[in-house]
């Protein structure tokens, strides 16, 4: 996940960084979407107002779990209204 010039600096700084956590599914109905930081999706999930477009029709989102990974893209958990899974 580091490179050894970044683990060496936070060492000698006395900082140690992990990337930890998990996500694990909350609703049955939810679904996992990977996006990279700086997408149009990111402008799109993290809108006031989240709607995705999904064989020509719109979809209504809400955002459940959100997760940036240790690549710069977000993973999040989400609830894709009108679509049962």
């Amino acid at each position: 996940m580091f490179n050894s010039e970044t683990y060496v600096n936070n060492v000698i700084n006395n900082k140690v960084q992990q990337v930890s956590g998990s996500l694990i599914k909350t609703d049955p109905n939810s679904v996992f979407i990977r996006f990279d930081k700086g997408s149009r999706m990111e402008d799109t999930i993290f809108d006031a107002r989240p709607t995705i477009r999904i064989d020509g029709s719109n979809y209504k989102i809400t955002v459940l779990q959100v997760m940036l990974s240790h690549d710069s893209s977000y993973i999040c958990e989400v609830i894709i209204d009108g679509i049962s899974r």
